[in-house]
């Protein structure tokens, strides 16, 4: 069974601080570039997107640009 099923929504609930944003990010990363989450996980390769109604545009670049 995975984690995150495909064509479905995933939220990350969690408080203040406790990287939901870093992990959303990462596991985005994998997806679209058919890589392994955390350098662990297999994840079938395909598009992916983050909604995220906190981080700032600029951030999240960095957040990007800083996981590979």
């Amino acid at each position: 069974a995975g984690l995150i099923y495909v064509g479905q929504p995933t939220y990350l609930y969690g408080a203040s601080g406790v990287n939901k944003t870093s992990i959303a990010a990462s596991l985005a990363l994998a997806v679209a570039h058919g890589d392994k989450a955390f350098g662990t996980l297999d994840v079938e390769p395909g598009p992916a997107a983050i909604l995220d109604w906190e981080t700032g545009r600029e951030r999240m670049y960095e957040r990007l640009h800083e996981l590979g």
